[in-house]
């Protein structure tokens, strides 16, 4: 799918690798809430006591219980 927008091919909860307009979401686990990432490991770890439950979040899911 495209996912082009104003900012570019990579949305938040999305990284492109390097020479690649195509968006790949955030790992489960895992948020962004800015753009442009490059790469995985640019995605945010949900924080102590949150949950990341999907891929491609732009913030975390909800609280542990």
């Amino acid at each position: 799918p495209n996912m082009s927008t104003s900012n570019g091919p990579c949305p938040p909860g999305y990284y492109c690798k390097l020479g690649s307009s195509t968006p790949h979401p955030c790992p489960k686990g895992t948020y962004s809430s800015v753009d442009q990432l490059r790469d995985a490991e640019e995605c945010t770890p949900c924080r102590d006591g949150k949950f990341c439950a999907e891929t491609g979040r732009t913030n975390f899911t909800g609280e542990c219980d």
